[in-house]
């Protein structure tokens, strides 16, 4: 469960990131950064790799998504 925490922060702060990168002009971004980034993102595809089988890790995603019957 706590890869799946883990996979879940990275891919909000890439998601914040990425924001940034397409509407905010006013920031630079370093090479450093960038290969940070692409690290962790490399780091969330290998644990959800290894845990995307597990139950847990099928339902979790799923229920982001809210109640279909908008309950």
């Amino acid at each position: 469960m706590m890869r799946l925490r883990r996979i879940s922060q990275i891919f909000s702060e890439a998601q914040q990131l990425r924001h940034m990168a397409d509407y905010d002009n006013s920031k630079g971004w370093s090479r450093t950064e960038v290969l940070t980034l692409i690290q962790l993102i490399e780091e969330a595809f290998d644990s959800w790799r290894q845990i995307r089988s597990h139950a847990f890790a099928q339902e979790v995603p799923i229920s982001l998504l809210g109640n279909p019957k908008g309950a």
